[in-house]
């Protein structure tokens, strides 16, 4: 689902939904690798703030560890 509605604003390299290993369930995070800035900033712009299943995303730039 991420991986779809992430490419409406340009191509996605990797999607995932981090879950806790002992119950698979999400852990209400994930991350979504564009596969340029140019994507990563329209991502940004358009879905911060964006309700998708019924919950608020919050989209920024990962850090470095």
């Amino acid at each position: 689902g991420l991986r779809d509605l992430f490419g409406t604003v340009g191509p996605v390299e990797a999607a995932r939904i981090v879950t806790d290993p002992e119950t698979g369930r999400s852990r209400g995070f994930g991350f979504v690798d564009m596969a340029d800035e140019v994507g990563a900033g329209l991502a940004i712009d358009r879905f911060n703030d964006y309700e998708w299943q019924g919950q608020p995303l919050s989209v920024k730039l990962a850090r470095p560890e």
